[in-house]
């Protein structure tokens, strides 16, 4: 029991949720009490037991519902083995009564989603709201996976990894110890058929099983982040594997004698110490805040009063945290662009929002219009030209992720600041001194989880986080890059240029062994052409100016041998990079001088009145920060 219970314990998926907030831990800690129990049930055999059986199944309910899968079995077992005693009347009463009494955490969403808390789900407030959010209706009853390239008919393939998971983490003692488990139990279960839990043990243990990977639709072979939510609901058949495994070792050790069993407790302690040894590294999270200092980075440097409109469950909750628990940043209104295709969304937090002044032009957001619906066009016509309640976005538009042209918001276009955008008209641009101002001041993304650490692998959300960074890294840096081609400044396209290879280095550590990649082909891009154009401001150095057409070079070859698009492998960057590698020696400008400041000339005069519209909006922002603040400090109100 001991070995059983501390090999369960430091294994390495069980150490992983037991440091996460997540549903999983008190899941199992629920499964966990339902085995205790339904082994002292059939010792005893009492109704007592029953009834608390019965408390903890309709409590664990409101925790987690896989908890269903583990719970009917035993029901079905206890039931079987004690008609008796728990098929009358009273007891059926008492039972269905402890069950209830378990659920009962469930009514406080009555009067919650009265209350309106923004960020939650479903519209609880109502018996069919609640109906549809007790079941998952909108997300898909019995479904991990929502989207539509879910994954079918993986119940045999997903077992094979769940014992092969379960090998690893046993130290690959495990499954000899589970076959003998098994036939101890058979073995039991023939001796004594009608006072074994083996039964209830093994038949849960195999329904759970079966059960999950027939339902489970999750793609776990196209993402290994998919595999990772996937291995969090083997926690609970865990539970019993490392149970079986015990009563596997047991036989064994009653088969050692004399010396021998002097030897077997320091086994056990070199197991769990080695399991611990090889595990740690992976698993400490003590110094983890990465998750965190995302959400954070979102929102630190947002205007007062933004309307922060948000795609993506990670970035989204990491904010939420943020301003739930520790009162970061409340002043920022969070909307969830994939709660605002929810009607509720409207209906029941609409009221919630009444310092940012939300007007919704209908029912509720979707990217193709339609009767009832509104596209965030629309929603934008409304709410994004108000000074004093800025608009910016974190992660895609829906509309982009369902192919709809201009992401579905033809009239704005977005700036990257950072982690977020702002949102501005189109026709405005972001000014220039804003943007240099707010790069060089501000420390605007947060640290990278460590590629090679083994606890931020692909199965961890470190690792989506680090993609997440990386990928608003780019945008950032492909903008900056162009700000300092247009404004024509040596430290600032040298900047410009060491911020890009900065993050090449990250990306090929990623994407270094793909044979194309549009990432690294798209930063070699636009190396090649900062490079164009830093030459112009090496005066004399003829060297110096070789050298720079040797880096473009480079970069443009690089660029047409890893860019996905075909056609892009003979246009003008594969012409250039064939020119210059050819002339190997050529010390003069790709870009003609003459043409080179025509070229900063009409640039200055296109760009003015975009960059002056700009400008008006972003004082028309600040202007009415200043009056709210000083409104809300008392100073703006009749003397």
């Amino acid at each position: 029991g001991f070995f059983a219970g501390s090999m369960f314990a430091v294994s390495p998926l069980i150490w992983l949720y037991s440091l996460q907030a997540e549903v999983f831990a008190m899941n199992d800690f629920f499964s966990s009490m339902l085995v205790y129990f339904a082994v002292r049930f059939n010792e005893k055999r009492t109704p007592q037991l029953a009834y608390i059986g019965a408390f903890l199944i309709g409590l664990g309910l409101t925790n987690q519902h896989t908890l269903l899968f583990f719970a009917l079995p035993i029901v079905l077992w206890a039931v079987s083995v004690a008609h008796s005693t728990l098929l009358r009347p009273k007891p059926i009463a008492i039972l269905i009564g402890c069950g209830l009494l378990g659920l009962s955490p469930y009514l406080l969403l009555f009067p919650l989603g009265t209350y309106k808390p923004l960020g939650s789900w479903g519209g609880t407030g109502t018996i069919a709201g609640f109906t549809k959010h007790f079941l998952r209706q909108e997300y898909g009853t019995l479904a991990l996976y929502s989207g539509s390239d879910g994954q079918k008919a993986q119940l045999i393939p997903a077992t094979l990894r769940y014992f092969k998971h379960l090998s690893s983490d046993s130290l690959y003692v495990g499954i000899l110890l589970l076959i003998s488990g098994l036939y101890s139990l058979f073995a039991q279960h023939t001796a004594h058929p009608n006072f074994s839990p083996s039964l209830a043990l093994v038949g849960t243990w195999t329904f759970y099983l079966v059960v999950f990977h027939s339902l489970s639709n999750l793609p776990i072979d196209k993402k290994k982040i998919f595999l990772g939510i996937h291995m969090r609901f083997w926690l609970q058949p865990h539970i019993i594997s490392f149970l079986i495994m015990g009563m596997g070792l047991k036989p064994l050790l009653s088969r050692v004698g004399g010396w021998a069993r002097v030897v077997v407790a320091p086994l056990i302690v070199i197991c769990l110490a080695v399991q611990v040894g090889m595990n740690y590294k992976s698993l400490d999270q003590s110094n983890n805040t990465h998750i965190m200092q995302l959400g954070k980075k979102h929102l630190e440097f947002l205007p007062p009063n933004t309307i922060m409109i948000s795609q993506g469950d990670m970035v989204t909750n990491a904010m939420r945290y943020l301003q739930r628990c520790e009162k970061y940043r409340q002043d920022v209104l969070l909307l969830d662009e994939t709660m605002m295709t929810y009607k509720w969304m409207r209906d029941v937090q609409g009221l919630a929002m009444a310092h940012w002044k939300i007007r919704f032009p209908n029912e509720l957001h979707s990217p193709h219009p339609f009767k009832g619906g509104y596209t965030m066009e629309e929603f934008l016509a409304l709410n994004g030209n108000r000074p004093e309640f800025p608009v910016f976005k974190a992660g895609a538009w829906l509309g982009d992720m369902v192919g709809v042209k201009d992401s579905g918001v033809p009239s704005w276009h977005s700036i990257p600041l950072g982690l977020h955008q702002a949102v501005l008209p189109k026709g405005a641009l972001y000014p220039p001194e804003e943007f240099i101002k707010h790069w060089y001041e501000n420390d605007i993304f947060p640290s990278l989880p460590d590629h090679y650490d083994p606890k931020y692998d692909e199965y961890s959300w470190e690792w989506l986080d680090r993609r997440i960074v990386l990928e608003y890294r780019s945008k950032v840096g492909f903008h900056w890059a162009n700000l300092a081609v247009d404004l024509r400044n040596k430290t600032y396209l040298e900047n410009a240029r060491d911020n890009l290879e900065d993050i090449m280095k990250y990306e090929e550590m990623a994407h270094g062994d793909k044979a194309e990649s549009y990432i690294l082909a798209d930063l070699h891009n636009a190396l090649g052409m900062l490079w164009i154009h830093i030459q112009h401001y090496l005066g004399e150095d003829k060297e110096a100016i070789k050298q720079s057409n040797r880096k473009a070079a480079f970069h443009f070859g690089k660029y047409v041998q890893l860019t996905p698009a075909k056609d892009k492998k003979e246009g003008q960057e594969k012409s250039l990079a064939d020119y210059l590698n050819k002339n190997p020696d050529f010390d003069g400008f790709v870009i003609p001088e003459d043409a080179y400041n025509q070229d900063r000339e009409d640039e200055v005069k296109n760009k003015a009145p975009g960059e002056e519209l700009g400008r008006k909006f972003l004082a028309k922002q600040r202007a009415a920060a200043e009056k709210m603040a000083k409104k809300a400090a008392g100073g703006g109100g009749k003397k």
